[in-house]
């Protein structure tokens, strides 16, 4: 229960409680270098397929051209300069059920990291956040040393917040333990998640709250 527990609230119980982050050693012996390395390069080629898949959905909101459609009115289509970024992440992925922990992992992460700040400017990061974080493969994350916070918070292109890369670092740590419980994380949420209802209310729109499942916006 106690590591269930911190997998879900260490990035908020660290950002917000101010504090301080403890030194992370800057020695790793080389088998523990060896096994980053190898898992490093199966996260990238994962993160690589997953930019490629995005891509291909991307033409329909290139040049400003977005399909009329009923949205949530954060998505911001209608205005006059919408931002596609925020259209397409309401389009295909806001409210849509997803199943693989690395996939999972990247959500708490990048959630964590958007504290205080917009959906918007994470979504702009994505793929630093991304090349940063090796692919979010959270045995990769698990295993960062100082050398790889130092790495990180000298990286531009992410939010440089030293209690969010400490939460996320720790809590890939504590995403493993619970993943180990339960088989994965996928199966730890299904246990405590219910599932979307099998009808919708009569009254219920597309890209309403009760036609996404409920819950709330970015």
């Amino acid at each position: 229960m106690e590591c269930r527990q911190r997998v879900l609230g260490l990035a908020l119980r660290q950002v917000d409680g101010g504090r301080g982050h403890a030194a992370r050693s800057q020695a790793a012996d080389e088998r523990g270098h060896a096994r980053r390395r190898s898992a490093g390069a199966v996260s990238e080629i994962a993160a690589k397929a997953h930019r490629d898949s995005v891509a291909r959905q991307e033409p329909r909101y290139r040049g400003g051209v977005i399909e009329q459609r009923p949205r949530c009115a954060w998505a911001g289509a209608e205005r006059p300069e919408p931002d596609l970024l925020m259209v397409a992440y309401h389009d295909d992925e806001w409210g849509r059920p997803i199943h693989d922990d690395t996939d999972l992992f990247e959500r708490l992460a990048l959630e964590s990291f958007q504290a205080g700040l917009s959906w918007s400017t994470i979504l702009r990061k994505r793929e630093a956040f991304r090349t940063a974080f090796r692919g979010f493969d959270p045995h990769v994350v698990a295993a960062f040393d100082g050398s790889d916070r130092e790495r990180l918070m000298a990286d531009a292109g992410i939010v440089r917040n030293g209690a969010k890369v400490d939460a996320t670092i720790g809590n890939a740590v504590a995403f493993l333990a619970t993943a180990a419980e339960f088989g994965s994380f996928d199966a730890y949420l299904a246990d405590r998640v219910p599932p979307p209802p099998a009808t919708l209310p009569p009254d219920a729109v597309a890209g309403s709250a009760s036609a996404q499942g409920g819950g709330r916006s970015p």
